[in-house]
C-alpha cells in the first residue's frame, strides 16, 4: 500500500495511473481489492502450470477468481500485443 501511495504522488492522480503489483497469494490479493479497489489480472502460461512449484505462493496462485486473464503461451511479441489490447480495452488507456 505504501508503494501505491508513493507511486500516486510521483505519477499524479491515482485514478489516472496504472500501478502493477505482483502478488500471488489469494488473501493478499483480496486485501488489495478491498483496500485499493484493485483490478486483478492473471498472466497464465500452460507450461508453467505443469511444473511442480516449491514456493507456497506459486501453488496458490490459481486459487483466486481474477477479473482478467491473459494467456502467455506464445512469443514475447504475442504477449506484448495481448497486453496492449488489455490496456486499451479493459483499462481504456490511450498510448
Amino acid at each position: 500500500v505504501v508503494a501505491c501511495s508513493a507511486c500516486a504522488e510521483i505519477l499524479g492522480e491515482l485514478d489516472k495511473s496504472v500501478v502493477f503489483i505482483h502478488c500471488r497469494e489469494p488473501k493478499e490479493i483480496q486485501k488489495l481489492v478491498k483496500e485499493l479497489g484493485a483490478i486483478t489480472l492473471l498472466i497464465r502460461r500452460d507450461a508453467a502450470e505443469r511444473v511442480e512449484q516449491v514456493n507456497h505462493a506459486d501453488n496458490e496462485v490459481l486459487n483466486y477468481e481474477y477479473d482478467y486473464t491473459i494467456p502467455n503461451n506464445g512469443s514475447l511479441s504475442e504477449l506484448r500485443a495481448r497486453a496492449e489490447i488489455f490496456l486499451r480495452e479493459c483499462l481504456e488507456l490511450k498510448f
